[in-house]
């Protein structure tokens, strides 16, 4: 995250994990040490005079003929490198050569610049292989997009609608109303037609400034098979699985300040899980850590309002994130491993009873388990066939995590090691099943779930794989057969599965299993009634009716109303206050900076506060903030 620090008054960088260092060589074909001092490199060739003579490198990934049909001899040759971060075509046209190119090879080439129909390319006079790498896979590009930023680059158009043949001239194809031309393409292959739905790879190019696309082979049209619509066992038992991870105090948003896309983040899921079990079903809800730490809302109140509300949304179970250890552990996790107490009112209070599960958590004064985490929980579930038949059903949930000790402040961690252990996961699950212990068996962690799935064994006992902390939207089947999935952080989004159980052989599948997007629904209308708060609601109303204008900003006023009346009372002596803030995340950020725009959202803030109790009191207030 590009950061800044006022007092210095410089810009910098704030890392959050190790996983976002990205080796560069891992995705550059092209090493360093190939370019020598009297090469250039692709980029630089573009900045080159024609009829110079140069030496380049670069990787071939794609060739084309230019006589019609394209099936002939494949003159023209894509080399792509990258460089800054950036993938660099350039056209080499290799008449004479083009034998030598083989798709996968990184090569120097040495040649003359030219230029056909303004498209910088290169006629070679010698080529040397270099290397051989895996082969580059295309780009996918909107038609809309196509220009400069693709041109001589791999690409490929989904979902394009063929236009009729022509192997002498242009061949339109039209994605969402956008249109292409492929000059002299090779022919659709015997399965596609005119009007058929296909991928299409090729090559972006231009003639005197009109992009159009090279397509190399009849291979390269792909046709897009209709889901086939497969009807669903209705005998098969299934349980709906959800999971949220990585929320981080986003109970909601309401950053943006506008209506149509105020978003209700997790309060929206709960009412997805609720409407489930209205229904008469059973759910799984899970969550992958790192649930507390992000927002003044929890910050404020030491996660508390979190803890309310997984209790209130009856979580099964959750996993041990990193942010967890931000403030003491212990304090928000019981000696039980259950997640801790809560007393926001006399009616919101409570001592949350969801467990915490990390199997491999130790203590390094005593080399034993850490007590304030289970390695693993079962909970039973009634699953419902299609047809209306139910089972019993037990699920294990077991914990685990990566080493995130460098995450974590130094002295947070130090009482703790975390042992990566796959093999003992692997026996604990076995047991599990082995012993009639549960039906399911569930890994909740907090790390990449595709990663943990992967390094799971072929024939493991684990059904599901279900992880967090790198922030990132997943879903699918690892390389063994495991299903895993999980969601994005600060609840944009959560997973969705089916645990199925066959009413013969009681085999566990993992069916639909995906990510559902929680920046969709925009509706205010439904969630009028969780304004309770009327005193303060009227009160601001009256005084403010320009600002209070609609639900979006009456709701926030009620979410920041305990955070604001909570640093006023701490930090200035004003007992009764009634105020609002327009935006919590515009508000903080504006904090980072000495010099605030009093046109930003702070300004609704501002005017309130300075208004009725004085401008000192206000800047008393700002401080705090930033002390918090």
């Amino acid at each position: 995250v590009c950061s800044y620090y006022s007092t210095a008054g410089t810009y910098q960088l704030r890392v959050g994990s190790a996983n976002d260092y990205i080796e560069h060589t891992t995705l550059d074909p092209v090493a360093d040490e190939v370019i020598a001092d009297d090469m250039v490199t692709l980029d630089q060739v573009y900045a080159t005079d024609a009829g110079k003579a140069v030496t380049t490198a670069g990787q071939v990934v794609y060739k084309f003929s230019g006589s019609n049909g394209a099936e002939g001899n494949k003159t023209t040759v894509i080399l792509q490198d990258v460089i800054n971060g950036e993938i660099v075509g350039l056209q080499v046209y290799a008449k004479d050569l083009h034998s030598q190119f083989y798709v996968g090879d990184v090569v120097k080439v040495t040649g003359t610049v030219g230029a056909n129909g303004g498209v910088k390319q290169i006629t070679p006079s010698s080529v040397e292989r270099v290397a051989v790498k895996t082969n580059f896979q295309p780009q996918t590009v909107e038609v809309k997009a196509l220009g400069e930023d693709y041109l001589s680059e791999y690409i490929k158009i989904e979902s394009a609608t063929l236009g009729s043949y022509n192997g002498s001239g242009s061949t339109t194809i039209k994605q969402d109303g956008n249109t292409v031309a492929i000059y002299k393409g090779a022919a659709y292959p015997s399965n596609l037609d005119s009007g058929d739905t296909a991928d299409v790879e090729g090559i972006c190019s231009a003639y005197n400034g009109t992009y159009q696309l090279r397509v190399g082979s009849s291979a390269n049209y792909k046709k897009k098979q209709a889901a086939e619509e497969k009807p669903e066992n209705t005998s098969v038992f299934r349980i709906p699985v959800y999971e949220t991870s990585d929320v981080h105090g986003n109970l909601v948003d309401t950053s943006s300040g506008k209506d149509e896309t105020y978003q209700y983040r997790l309060a929206r899921l709960a009412d997805v899980v609720d409407d489930v079990r209205a229904e008469n079903r059973d759910a799984l809800l899970l969550d992958g850590g790192d649930i507390y730490q992000g927002t003044p809302l929890s910050n404020l109140q030491n996660g508390e309002p979190m803890i309310a509300a997984y209790d209130a949304m009856e979580y099964d179970a959750v996993s041990l994130g990193n942010h967890e250890f931000d403030w003491e552990v212990t304090e928000l996790i019981d000696s039980d491993g259950t997640m801790g107490s809560y007393h926001l009112s006399d009616k919101i209070k409570g001592d949350s009873q969801i467990p915490v599960v990390c199997n491999n958590m130790y203590s390094k004064e005593t080399g034993k388990r850490v007590d304030f985490t289970q390695d693993y929980t079962i909970v039973e579930k009634t699953a419902v066939s299609l047809d209306g038949k139910t089972k019993k059903v037990k699920v294990a949930i077991i914990g685990y995590v990566d080493d995130y000790s460098k995450d974590i402040m130094a002295a947070k961690i130090a009482p703790y090691s975390i042992h990566e252990d796959i093999q003992a996961l692997e026996g604990q699950a076995a047991q599990i099943k082995t012993t009639g212990e549960a039906d399911i068996v569930v890994v909740l962690t907090h790390a990449g779930a595709s990663a943990i799935a992967n390094q799971l064994d072929n024939e493991t006992e684990v059904d599901l794989v279900l992880g967090g902390h790198t922030h990132q939207d997943m879903a699918g089947t690892a390389e063994n057969g495991v299903p895993y999935a999980q969601p994005k952080n600060a609840a944009q989004s959560y997973v969705y599965a089916e645990l199925c159980i066959d009413p013969n052989t009681n085999d566990v599948t993992v069916e639909k299993q995906q990510v559902v997007n929680l920046i969709e629904d925009k509706t205010i209308e439904q969630y009028k009634d969780y304004v309770i708060n009327e005193d303060g609601l009227k009160y601001i109303i009256k005084d403010y009716p320009d600002i209070m204008t609609n639900e979006r900003s009456k709701i926030s006023f009620l979410i920041h109303y305990d955070i604001a009346k909570y640093v006023i009372s701490r930090y200035i002596n004003i007992d009764d206050t009634y105020i609002t803030i327009y935006s919590y995340n515009d508000f903080l950020k504006s904090m980072m900076f000495s010099d605030i725009d009093k046109h930003d959202s702070i300004s609704i803030f501002e005017y309130i506060f300075v208004e009725r109790f004085g401008a000192n009191n206000y800047e008393s207030v700002v401080g705090a903030y930033r002390s918090i």
